[in-house]
């Protein structure tokens, strides 16, 4: 069984087939994994994929997993074009599936449902894998929740929500915001952390500044993410 540990790395390597049928197995308890996966037949080499199996959820939907391997583009900028991939096979028996596309650098694992309500979009239910420098932590924690709980369409609307994520996203925003505060307030009279100019200054004038440090880093990690850095991001 795979700990937090465990998935973390996962997430920060290519991706690999064996690692996903077992977090298919342990995370989302697929019950009827072929051992042998069906290859799906597509109009152009752009991309080839398989279908691993299948679960039933406690509601009495069929959730498919799929994998797609992605031969032009990348798996970073595209989101409506791989929907698209497994929309045909929804129609199958199929409620719901949850998808990887892999490219040769990074995946993507989605989950799509058009049960309802319930229809997901491709920007809010994906995570994107495959980069050494991410910590993963939000994903890893998510699937180690889903795994305690029965796997029903809300479980997994809550596991991939992006309002959660966003959530969790400032809320530790917030703990290192503060963690830094709390660290110029302390140390602004060290000289050997900061230049004399800072001894002078009251809190809000310290807030304020790590407010827009902040920001800039935010700013630039987006920059970098869009590869508009005139660097490799891979």
């Amino acid at each position: 069984m795979y700990t937090k540990e465990d998935l973390r790395q996962i997430f920060r390597s290519q991706f690999n087939y064996t690692d996903w049928k077992n977090i298919l197995l342990d995370f989302f308890k697929a019950k009827d994994i072929l051992v042998k996966p069906q290859e799906l037949q597509f109009d152009n080499n752009d991309a080839y994929g398989y279908y691993l199996g299948k679960t039933t959820t406690p509601e009495g939907l069929e959730l498919g997993f799929f994998h797609f391997q992605i031969n032009s583009g990348n798996v970073l900028r595209k989101r409506v074009g791989l929907r698209k991939l497994v929309e045909p096979f929804l129609k199958y028996d199929i409620d719901a599936a949850i998808a990887v596309f892999s490219d040769l650098h990074h995946w993507r694992m989605s989950f799509i449902s058009d049960f309802g309500d319930t229809a997901t979009s491709p920007k809010r239910f994906t995570y994107v894998f495959g980069d050494s420098s991410q910590y993963y932590n939000t994903p890893a924690n998510r699937l180690v929740e889903l795994q305690c709980k029965p796997l029903t369409l809300q479980a997994l609307n809550e596991a991939f929500s992006v309002e959660a994520l966003s959530k969790e996203f400032f809320d530790e925003y917030k703990d290192i915001y503060e963690h830094f505060c709390n660290f110029v307030y302390t140390h602004k009279n060290d000289a050997s952390y900061f230049g004399p100019e800072f001894a002078q200054w009251e809190d809000k004038l310290v807030r304020d500044y790590v407010k827009k440090m902040l920001g800039r880093l935010v700013f630039l990690q987006f920059l970098q993410k869009k590869g508009w850095m005139g660097g490799n991001s891979n």
